[in-house]
């Protein structure tokens, strides 16, 4: 097996302390496997390493590089890389088997680390698009979370794959819990609530239209969103935040509701693939009312989807008035399935395949 006993440098756009999303979850089951992971944050101020609460995975912090590093030449560009790669594996007290990148930004020439350093980039937002020839070329593989990204790649490296979103680890006992609110009916969207694409204009159009349905927000309190928003916001009665929790306790949140909510404007989807949460939000088995994914067509049976903000309206509208058809105990177990089919272990065993495949070919 090669995910096994190795000593792994996971490059993240992310900082530990973020809320989780793939990179971390990509942390977390490769330390499952007796790897150490070395969890390589944004640039700072400072240079350091500290334990997490996870055995064998640790979170690492360094200082940047020169200003303008990418117009330099190459042969300048690998020297600087290759310094900092030292005084990381200086830091960490060892040197990287495997390096695994989710950021093409920084690091970007795989050829500055060892001959013997298997190197990845896997992109799963379309906004990491900064220096992709480079980074794309000098890999082992690339990954992609959708076509498009694949295509990207492929444009520079014939060993590119698509490998999609996964699901964090299912909870064991779902504790019983109360949403805010007085209606029945509980509808609900979890992540960052300050990411400047959530479409506040067509929710509250959704909060009008069902007053008899209780929106609840999870992920930061509304002091944090747009200020615009804030008055008509704070005058909905049927409108609740609730302040972010840990990661291992979101499926709890999203048991209690009857509808999940994902809600974007069309700038969103020339900068990310699609929301990680989805997969979350399916293995809860809850009907999500949600915008159009191309790359999720195949499950469109699995999520309403909307084209536009009408049609999304039109979708939410649907699902009120049939909730308990779209909550039926077969569409529940289809949409819980999918999501244990595609777990983050399944994707890791998944990609250690497509390596040994490339290192046969590679001979």
């Amino acid at each position: 097996m090669f995910l096994v006993n190795k000593n792994i440098l996971l490059i993240s756009p992310e900082p530990w302390d973020h809320i989780f999303v793939s990179k971390h979850h990509y942390a977390i089951h490769l330390a499952r496997r007796d790897n150490k992971v070395f969890f390589l944050n944004p640039p700072s101020d400072h240079l350091s390493i500290k334990s997490t609460a996870y055995d064998s995975l640790y979170s690492v912090s360094y200082t940047g590089f020169v200003k303008g590093l990418r117009f330099l030449p190459q042969f300048l560009q690998r020297a600087i890389i290759k310094s900092k790669v030292r005084t990381l594996e200086k830091l960490c007290n060892t040197s990287f088997n495997v390096v695994w990148s989710f950021d093409n930004s920084v690091f970007f020439d795989f050829r500055a680390f060892e001959s013997s350093t298997f190197c990845i980039s896997h992109i799963v937002d379309l906004n990491q698009d900064f220096q992709t020839a480079v980074a794309s070329s000098t890999a082992d593989v690339c990954f992609g979370v959708i076509n498009r990204i694949v295509q990207r790649h492929l444009a520079f490296n014939p060993r590119s794959y698509l490998v999609r979103h996964a699901t964090p680890s299912f909870p064991g006992e779902i504790s019983s819990m109360s949403l805010p609110g007085k209606n029945s009916l509980k509808a609900l969207y979890s992540g960052n609530l300050y990411m400047p694409h959530i479409n506040w204009p067509l929710l509250m159009e959704a909060f009008s239209e069902h007053s008899d349905v209780d929106f609840i927000f999870l992920g930061s309190n509304r002091r944090l969103i747009a200020e615009k928003y804030l008055k008509k916001l704070v005058d909905e009665s049927n409108v609740f935040f609730c302040d972010a929790v840990p990661a291992e306790e979101v499926a709890h949140y999203l048991a209690a509701a009857d509808i999940l909510l994902l809600a974007y404007k069309p700038d969103y989807f020339n900068e990310y693939a699609y929301p990680h949460k989805m997969m979350e939000y399916l293995a809860s088995g809850k009907p999500v009312v949600a915008n159009y994914f191309q790359d999720l067509e195949s499950e469109s049976d699995l999520v309403y989807m909307a084209t536009n903000d009408e049609h999304w309206l039109r979708q939410l509208d649907y699902v009120v008035k049939n909730l308990t058809d779209c909550s039926s105990p077969s569409k529940v177990a289809a949409r819980s399935e999918f999501a244990r089919r595609n777990t983050y272990s399944a994707r890791v065993a998944e990609i250690e395949n497509i390596i040994a495949e490339s290192l046969r070919r590679r001979g």
